[in-house]
């Protein structure tokens, strides 16, 4: 469906067609327009993402993220069961298409109003009853914890610690691995950050996990020991992973403290 509407040009005509295209889909989602042409639409956005360059959608942002965003927060459900379900299907397509998108939406997320609206939707799907609808939501978080670092950190103590927290003391594998997925990438992130800035002691003013190591390190034990007998041992391998990447920032964070006091007795 996709592969029609826009060449891999940068032709105008494209870019009309494009244009064209999520328009419709934006009217589409408000409409009583059947579940499988919106679904259809939302698999066509996040193939989009994924084959066009970010220079070219990066214009298209706003138009690509209104859909996406207006029936995540299911803002069209109808009363009817069976609507509701089909809904659920309709929302997990989104949030595909969301996580698709998220090199694309720059520009909507370094404003703070486009930030917030965006988290505040992911946040509530990540603490969703729906498996799927909670696994591809925390995905997403990783994903932009990974690209939006600097504006993430902000808000990690108030709105995303809590979440993650739970994601790892749930019984649902899948849940749990993105918790500690989410935790590997920061710690990542953290320990690059420290190295870059080793010759002095903002490394350490700046970083976000010395406040929260102790209960991420309780949260992260805690969801090994649920799954400790799994007979799938992903969680086990991921709590690994994790736990090394947190030594390393432990590690960082006691020589800087110990270097930054002798720094000041001297």
């Amino acid at each position: 469906m996709a592969a029609g509407f826009f060449p891999e040009t940068q032709a105008s005509s494209g870019m009309a067609s494009l244009e064209c295209f999520l328009s419709e889909v934006s009217d589409m989602v408000r409409q009583p327009a059947k579940e499988h042409r919106i679904e259809a639409a939302f698999e066509s956005i996040a193939f989009i993402c994924q084959e066009i360059s970010v220079q070219n959608l990066v214009y298209f942002n706003r138009s690509i993220l209104d859909p996406i965003l207006f029936c995540m927060a299911g803002t069209n459900r109808t009363r009817t069961r069976s609507r509701s379900k089909l809904t659920g299907r309709i929302r997990l397509a989104a949030a595909r298409a969301l996580l698709s998108s998220l090199k694309c939406i720059s520009k909507t997320f370094d404003t703070e109003e486009g930030r917030k609206a965006i988290m505040k939707v992911v946040c509530d799907a990540a603490q969703s009853s729906v498996v799927e609808e909670s696994v591809i939501s925390l995905e997403i978080l990783v994903t932009l914890v990974s690209l939006y670092y600097h504006h993430i950190k902000i808000e990690m103590e108030s709105n995303i610690v809590p979440i993650i927290s739970n994601a790892m003391a749930s019984p649902v594998s899948d849940i749990v691995l993105q918790g500690m997925k989410f935790w590997r990438s920061v710690a990542e992130i953290e320990h690059k950050n420290m190295c870059d800035h080793f010759s002095s002691s903002s490394g350490f003013k700046n970083n976000v996990l010395h406040k929260i190591l102790p209960s991420v390190l309780t949260s992260l034990v805690n969801g090994l020991l649920v799954h400790l007998e799994d007979d799938d041992h992903r969680v086990a391998a991921a709590a690994c992973k994790t736990l090394s990447s947190l030594a390393r920032i432990i590690y960082r964070l006691t020589s800087e403290k110990a270097n930054h006091t002798l720094l000041i007795e001297n």
